[in-house]
């Protein structure tokens, strides 16, 4: 009588590495693939890709009545328009965009109808300040920074309009 030999599913290492050196046997193929895949997987993982930080400071409890205090500018304005800022301007403190802005009404800060903000184009680390829509704007420092301020568009703005009050409109000279 015959005895038939059990084989185990299971693979020892000794045929993985047949396997994975074997040039025609197809599932060493398979098996470099996989294990290359994974491996690529892992270490993609593992690098990011560009990290921009943002260092943001709260100022009290971060509500919009305290950043309104620490603010140097805090406005409603309708965006005209976005550009790159030059070398010079953020030699000068300017961050990577310049947006001017149309006041509607103000409760800080604001002495003509239109006002230049310093921004960021990508959504990093501030509000992407998009033509034609309108923003609550807290802006800080002599370059009216908003990036990682409560800046917002105004849609959004519902808290903190309640807590700022009606706001000032600007006399026409």
């Amino acid at each position: 009588m015959a005895y038939a030999r059990k084989v185990s599913p299971c693979l020892s290492l000794t045929h993985i590495l047949l396997m994975w050196n074997s040039p025609h046997n197809p599932r060493g193929i398979q098996m470099k693939r996989l294990s290359l895949l994974a491996v690529f997987v892992f270490t993609s993982l593992l690098i990011p890709s560009k990290v921009w930080p943002c260092e943001c400071r709260i100022f009290g409890d971060g509500g919009p009545r305290a950043t309104n205090h620490r603010a140097r500018a805090v406005f409603v304005g309708k965006v005209l328009g976005v550009e790159r800022a030059t070398p010079e301007q953020i030699e000068n403190g300017l961050g990577v965009a310049v947006a001017r802005l149309r006041v509607k009404r103000f409760w800080k800060g604001v002495k003509t109808t239109e006002i230049n903000v310093s921004t960021e184009i990508g959504l990093i680390c501030g509000p992407r300040l998009e033509v034609g829509q309108e923003y609550l704007v807290y802006a800080f420092g002599k370059s009216f920074n908003t990036v990682c301020t409560r800046t917002r568009k105004l849609e959004f703005a519902e808290e903190d309009l309640k807590a700022l009050g009606p706001g000032k409109l600007l006399k026409e000279k």
